[in-house]
């Protein structure tokens, strides 16, 4: 069975044009965009895109009433010593 996705079914949206977004089926006040200049190289990685939402999630906090670790699973970079020991702590 094939699962069909559909373009306009989201609550956040990040993109790098403006174009990409169809506002006709825009939701407002139930849908947010967020046009990101740079996009493919700020995320293109998973660790750059943790770095990202953890530098940003005190913003992320106030604007949106959200934590990050609300929507993306507990994340650990492990050459980071800070973070090992969080993880090592973790697991016990």
């Amino acid at each position: 069975m094939k699962v069909k996705f559909k373009y306009d079914e989201y609550d956040i949206r990040w993109c790098q044009s403006i174009k990409e977004v169809d506002f006709t089926t825009f939701k407002k006040g139930k849908q947010l965009v967020n046009k990101i200049p740079n996009l493919s190289r700020v995320y293109s990685s998973r660790q750059s895109m943790i770095y990202t939402l953890k530098n940003k999630e005190s913003e992320i906090k106030q604007k949106f009433n959200l934590y990050v670790r609300e929507f993306l699973p507990e994340s650990y970079n492990l050459d980071i010593l800070h973070d090992l020991k969080a993880f090592l702590e973790s697991a016990s």
